[in-house]
């Protein structure tokens, strides 16, 4: 009887050792990075008049999101390449998952505007199917094309497609990391949950709030922008103290490589 225990509880221990060996390799087969290509369709209503066979398009200038609304890309400069009649990007990577863009310009050689994605409620978002922002899905083992459809831009009114302008700057920016911890009540530190608000004012004026965030009980991923001089990150929880951090842009970039550490006392 006692040998029979022992080998089942064997058996039983091999088999959780098999299911944690597959299911680690599962994980890191989704976490590879996968191939993505950009190119784009052109929804001619007959007035391009080959507008793109008279210009060389040299990149296309775009804005990513993931699916937790971090900004992996800001106006980003890609290159385009003309095979035949088709252009697209080299490949870029990004791990499997849902990404969203926001943004979606295709440039000449002058850094001109030549053709645009509209976006949805623009005046012209009801002349391509898929206005902005645009949903995209990364699947693993495949190399990803994304085509969104787009209007020729030549001397349009921006707002006529939803952009404050044309004319766009590519804004730099890094990302910093923050974790927050509670007291729990076994009057332990745990990881918790809380909000972030960003406030940010350029060289002059008044801290203004920029953005709200929900952090994660984890090491949260946060962008922070160049285009702000000076920054203010308030992290609020019912319950608990509020906790205030003033910094220069510059100063936050320490967070970059080690992350922003929070400790919540409760009121």
């Amino acid at each position: 009887m006692k040998k029979s225990i022992n080998h089942l509880a064997t058996v039983f221990m091999i088999s959780l050792l098999s299911i944690f060996m597959i299911s680690c390799e599962e994980e890191n087969e989704v976490l590879q990075d996968q191939l993505v290509q950009f190119g784009f369709s052109v929804n001619d209503d007959g007035s391009t008049n080959g507008r793109v066979e008279d210009l060389t398009l040299t990149n296309i200038r775009i804005t990513i999101k993931d699916a937790m609304g971090t900004v992996l890309y800001s106006n980003k400069s890609i290159p385009l390449y003309k095979f035949g009649n088709r252009y697209t990007t080299d490949p870029i990577t990004f791990k499997p998952g849902t990404y969203t863009i926001t943004n979606y310009i295709v440039e000449d050689t002058n850094s001109g505007m030549v053709y645009a994605t509209p976006f949805e409620g623009s005046k012209y978002a009801y002349l391509v199917s898929d206005p902005l922002p645009i949903n995209f899905t990364v699947v693993k083992d495949e190399i990803n094309n994304v085509a969104p459809e787009v209007l020729l831009a030549d001397n349009a009114n921006p707002l006529d497609f939803g952009y404050a302008a044309f004319s766009v700057e590519e804004v730099e920016f890094f990302n910093i990391y923050v974790t927050a911890f509670a007291l729990n009540n076994y009057n332990k530190y745990q990881l918790t949950d809380a909000t972030l608000q960003i406030y940010a004012r350029p060289m002059y004026g008044p801290l203004q709030l920029r953005s709200e965030l929900n952090l994660q009980k984890r090491t949260n991923v946060i962008p922070i922008s160049f285009a702000y001089r000076y920054y203010e990150l308030k992290i609020i929880k019912p319950g608990y103290q509020d906790f205030t951090l003033t910094s220069g842009v510059y100063n936050l970039e320490e967070y970059s490589t080690e992350p922003l550490t929070v400790i919540l006392e409760k009121i």
